[in-house]
């Protein structure tokens, strides 16, 4: 098993065995790829403390957890971080995108093809051959009143 952690725009593969790794073992042996692939192995600028690692959907994943339990071989996971100068390095994933809001746009809701057109008068009245909407419920309507 195998599992790509991002650093902001740097990404290191970390080999995991069968998974049995520990989330904090995990974190451990990505910073250490990490510093390798940005060359801040010594000095002061080698201090990257890890806050939290992201699954690939979003979720915060528990450092004491097992690797195998939450996670997908050849997952990509993103490291939340601060680096040698104290700056935010990566931001925390971004929520998964949410469905619009339901909005009621007129019509009558028995379709979407009648979306911002009244509904039909529901009593038609016939005027020799041809039907009249409407009319006969006005009719109706004002005698009796």
């Amino acid at each position: 098993m195998k599992v790509t952690v991002c650093f902001g725009s740097v990404r290191v593969v970390v080999p995991c065995g069968d998974g049995d790794l520990l989330i904090k073992d995990l974190t451990r042996q990505a910073i250490h790829r990490y510093k390798k692939a940005v060359g801040k192995l010594d000095g002061v600028d080698a201090a990257i403390v890890v806050h939290s690692i992201h699954s690939s959907d979003g979720g915060i994943l528990d450092p004491d957890d097992r690797l195998q339990d939450v996670a997908d071989d050849r997952e990509q996971l993103v490291a939340v971080f601060d680096g040698g100068g104290g700056g935010h390095l990566a931001p925390p994933p971004a929520t998964p995108p949410q469905p619009p809001p339901l909005v009621h746009h007129a019509g009558d809701g028995a379709s979407n093809s009648s979306r911002g057109t009244p509904s039909p008068d529901m009593l038609p009245h016939r005027y020799g051959d041809r039907c009249q909407t409407g009319d006969r419920l006005r009719w109706l309507v004002k005698r009796r009143h």
